[in-house]
């Protein structure tokens, strides 16, 4: 009898031990991940073309209410370099998020997710250079409906040359 109780303590002991090192692990990646989604104090996004200054690439909205309607966030970029900036597609990763894009007096859009509602996706503006960029990303709360309550994170993907700018959002949507 005492054997099988020291076998059961033993395996007690490793699964505690196995679970709070998966648990320490996931606390220290889930650090790393939220370090890395926040606001950079300035990034640059370079093309063959020029340069975009980012100063804010993730927004939080915090709690948003199905009930109160549309929320919308705007991101500005520079072009700190001597060379015009050329965007040229633009679109959201869901059907809840549109976009618009705003630089030297026009603005642009609206931009969606691929492939849905018939909305275009070339941008083709360029930003000269000095000149900003306003990236207006408006959310849907509603659009999912009750299935839809809960944390949400969104992107705008542009395309700066030939590469890509991810611009994102969290909230919480309640009812």
């Amino acid at each position: 009898m005492k054997q099988t109780t020291k076998k059961q303590s033993t395996t007690t002991f490793a699964i505690i031990t196995l679970s709070l090192i998966i648990g320490g692990g996931l606390i220290l990646w889930s650090y790393s991940v939220a370090g890395k989604s926040g606001s950079a104090p300035k990034e640059e996004i370079a093309s063959d073309q020029g340069q975009l200054a980012v100063t804010e690439s993730a927004y939080d909205f915090g709690e948003v209410s199905m009930a109160k309607g549309l929320v919308n966030h705007e991101f500005v970029l520079r072009n700190n370099s001597s060379a015009p900036v050329k965007i040229g597609r633009a679109e959201t990763s869901c059907m809840c998020t549109t976009a618009y894009l705003k630089a030297g007096g026009k603005e642009v859009g609206p931009f969606g997710m691929a492939g849905h509602s018939g909305i275009g996706n070339n941008a083709n503006l360029t930003i000269s250079s000095g000149e900003e960029l306003i990236v207006r990303a408006i959310f849907d709360p509603a659009a999912h409906g009750p299935a839809g309550v809960g944390p949400i994170e969104r992107q705008i993907v542009l395309e700066v040359g030939d590469a890509p700018l991810v611009l994102s959002f969290s909230a919480v949507v309640t009812p």
